[in-house]
């Protein structure tokens, strides 16, 4: 962990894919990261579109409109 933010703080562009091999986010590609999951030490890939959908339960701002859904 302590690598992955040394390696953004140096080059935030291109830091994670340079040092660690990860990949640059494409939305397309199992581009994002998920750190610790299930208490794993390792990285896990997915495609961003797993967490897309809007959450029916947020709030945007003050003002206490309801996030579009789809």
């Amino acid at each position: 962990m302590q690598s992955a933010w040394a390696a953004f703080a140096n080059d935030p562009a291109d830091g994670l894919s340079s040092v660690l091999g990860w990949p640059k986010f494409d939305q397309k590609e199992e581009s994002l990261i998920l750190l610790a999951l299930e208490n794993n030490p390792e990285p896990q890939f997915v495609k961003p579109s797993a967490y897309d959908a809007p959450c029916s339960t947020v709030t945007l701002g003050a003002l206490g409109t309801a996030a579009p859904s789809s």
